[in-house]
């Protein structure tokens, strides 16, 4: 008797899984369909075509920077660079910097 009514209720219990899965499912397809973006009948033109062009440069060039920007360290305190280019400046930026982690720090 026991044995024949944890076997119903497995079985039960299965199906509502298989229940909740198969509602789930449907939600996630009806929440992805809904998100789609809509399409067009209409033939891009060539400006459309060097408009987007122009959108994905500039959002790889802000990407580069932004990636190139996660290695800077800053260091305020240090006597302004007298150079009159960026050359001139970098190096005069490096001698006292060098000597700072030199000093102050393990590196």
């Amino acid at each position: 008797m026991m044995q024949s009514l944890i076997t119903a209720l497995k079985c039960e219990t299965e199906e509502l899984k298989v229940g909740v899965k198969a509602a789930n499912s449907d939600n996630r397809q009806q929440n992805l369909i809904h998100s789609l973006p809509t399409i067009s009948n209409e033939v891009p033109n060539k400006s459309s075509f060097s408009k987007a062009s122009a959108q994905c440069m500039e959002i790889s060039k802000v990407v580069h920077d932004l990636n190139r920007r996660k290695c800077n360290v800053i260091v305020s305190g240090l006597a302004e660079p007298s150079g009159r280019n960026e050359p001139e400046k970098k190096d005069a930026d490096l001698t006292p910097f060098t000597h700072l982690c030199e000093e102050h720090l393990d590196i």
